[in-house]
């Protein structure tokens, strides 16, 4: 699944929120919607940069520690390459540009960073324009 996928995926499941990556009650940033779609939280404290396989049995990767648990995530989804935020240029990591920036600083919604993800994913056109709801020039 890739990464814009979750997120929508993970917007139907809980409401957009700043300023924290998931709460139970209260709902996820963009990011934690795409984690909480492919179950990609644990509670085993495991090293950073582990390799462990996820419930989907792909293989994720360890990162950043959270308190008493791991976010852990596909490794396909790439979040630690170094992109421009779409909105004022800034450069930084994939995941930190979609919770801390797009997010919180710009207030996107969980949709429109999807959309702004599968350019950055490099869907076909005609995929593109379907789920941009546009059509092409030709």
């Amino acid at each position: 699944m890739r990464l814009s996928e979750a997120i929508r995926l993970g917007s139907t499941l809980s409401r957009q929120v700043q300023g924290i990556f998931s709460h139970k009650d209260k709902g996820t940033c963009a990011l934690g919607a795409a984690f909480q779609a492919v179950g990609g939280m644990t509670t085993e404290k495991v090293a950073i940069g582990t390799r462990i396989l996820g419930r989907n049995g792909k293989f994720w990767r360890t990162t950043k520690e959270t308190g008493s648990s791991q976010i852990v995530y596909p490794e396909q989804w790439n979040i630690t390459k170094q992109v421009r935020c779409p909105a004022c240029r800034k450069k930084a990591e994939l995941g930190a540009i979609i919770t801390f920036h797009l997010n919180d600083k710009h207030n996107w919604t969980r949709e429109a960073i999807a959309d702004w993800l599968e350019l950055e994913e490099g869907l076909p056109v005609e995929q593109l324009e379907a789920v941009l709801g546009v059509e092409s020039a030709d």
